[in-house]
């Protein structure tokens, strides 16, 4: 999944685009190794910071171990967006029949 990320991202970068479309291959692939570089090391970076929040965050950890305590499936109006490691999310509510 890491690798399939990281190609559709380079395939749609417009300056990749623009430079395959109006050069030769070796003129590209001095143009490809740096965005792939830089694709992947901010690739790693976003991974990184999903695994500290992670280990860290114990209510990220749990909505991600346990979305059936965040989400309430047949409601659409009580789902809650999915998590992001800079955003806590709320538990949901408890509601009695």
């Amino acid at each position: 999944m890491f690798f399939e990320r990281i190609e559709t991202e380079v395939a749609s970068n417009e300056r990749a685009q623009a430079v395959a479309t109006n050069n030769d291959i070796d003129q590209f692939m001095t143009v490809f190794d740096g965005l792939l570089e830089g694709v992947i090391i901010d690739r790693h970076a976003a991974n990184d910071a999903l695994l500290t929040a992670f280990l860290d965050k114990p209510d990220f950890r749990e909505t991600l171990t346990h979305p059936e305590a965040t989400v309430t499936p047949d409601v659409p109006e009580n789902r809650t967006d999915p998590p992001t490691p800079d955003r806590e999310v709320e538990p949901a509510e408890e509601t009695t029949p």
